[in-house]
């Protein structure tokens, strides 16, 4: 059996909706465009109450309602209740980020790309922004949920605008020893996305990933069964979009036995190369200077067309369940047990 693994995260056209959520009582966030939208899978760990000034917030700031750029702030009413707080924001990094990002109208609720996704499943505490995949009522029952989180405004309240410059995440693994034994059925990702999907044809979603780490169900020394069979090398990719459009628009690589990692984006143009770098340990924009990446991978010119120009994205973590070739009942299959990744850094800098 072959699969294809859509990394674009298109919506899919028959959706499973959870049917047991209220209709009356949750305004549409917005229409479900046609147009594919980046998923973002939460899953199974521990919850942690956030604290002090990592707390999600009650209520959002004195906000502005669109950024300098003209980009519009998110609707952060649809159904707070599933957030544990009217605005589903939480605070980290200087950023006051969004994880309702997968809510959609009915039918489809918090269902998309074979995934159920649960903003309970993003915390914040002392040590960081936390992702699980894990279980969570949704309200039909306990199902399997994935995790997303995405700078929706800045702390004074304003739409955050993140373009053009240098990226920086540093992630630990908690629920495995190191990232090279990540659970198979699980994927973080970091990237910038554009919901609205503004960008040209070869880059409509202005989509970066600075962080594809996943086998994609591929357990360690079982056939390939995924395609492109490229993916079954290594198990994280460096990636543009659209990753289809040409083959060395995706570059896997290995990461090796550690918890903790670096990542690094420089994007500086539309029609630039962009720079992505891994490395083996905590770094800051200060300090990674000094440092050499374990896993470097800058963009040929025959690439430029696919480097989008700055718009509307948001830049992305999540943590979600990536297994399509073992998909049952319109769901991706779950990990052994509950997963869980700690954000411990993100910077930007223009």
């Amino acid at each position: 059996m072959t699969c294809t693994i859509k990394l674009d995260g298109s919506i899919l056209t028959d959706t499973k909706p959870l049917t047991s959520l209220p209709t009356s009582s949750s305004p549409p966030l917005r229409r479900v465009p046609a147009s594919p939208v980046q998923l973002r899978y939460l899953g199974a760990g521990t919850y942690f109450e956030p604290a002090g000034a990592a707390a999600a917030l009650d209520t959002p700031s004195e906000t502005s309602s669109t950024s300098a750029a003209g980009c519009a702030a998110p609707n952060f009413t649809p159904l707070p209740d599933k957030c544990g707080s009217p605005t589903c924001l939480v605070t980290f990094a200087g950023y006051q980020w969004w994880t309702e990002y997968n809510f959609f109208p009915p039918p489809t609720y918090f269902y998309n790309n074979n995934n159920a996704w649960a903003p309970k499943n993003v915390t914040v505490d002392a040590e960081g922004l936390h992702l699980f995949v894990q279980q969570r009522d949704l309200g039909g029952g306990l199902t399997w949920a994935a995790g997303e989180a995405a700078t929706a405004l800045n702390l004074d309240g304003s739409v955050a605008d993140l373009g053009y410059g240098t990226y920086l995440v540093t992630a630990k693994v908690k629920t495995a020893a190191s990232w090279s034994v990540l659970d198979p059925n699980v994927a973080f990702g970091a990237f910038t996305y554009e919901r609205d999907r503004t960008g040209d044809a070869n880059n409509p979603g202005r989509e970066l990933d600075l962080a594809e780490i996943s086998r994609w169900g591929r357990a360690s020394g079982t056939p390939c069964r995924i395609s492109p069979p490229s993916l079954c090398s290594g198990n994280a990719q460096f990636t543009v979009q659209n990753w289809d459009a040409q083959p060395d628009n995706l570059h896997r690589y290995t990461i090796n036995a550690v918890d903790t990692i670096t990542l690094v984006m420089r994007w500086t143009g539309a029609n630039q190369p962009v720079t992505f770098s891994q490395y083996d340990g905590a770094y800051t924009l200060d300090t990674v200077g000094a440092a050499t990446p374990a896993n470097t991978w800058t963009t040929a010119p025959d690439q430029n067309p696919f480097v989008p120009s700055n718009g509307c994205q948001q830049f992305h973590l999540n943590l979600w369940m990536g297994d399509f070739t073992d998909a049952s009942g319109g769901y991706n299959p779950p990990p052994n047990g509950v997963q869980e990744v700690v954000v411990t850094n993100f910077q930007y800098s223009r």
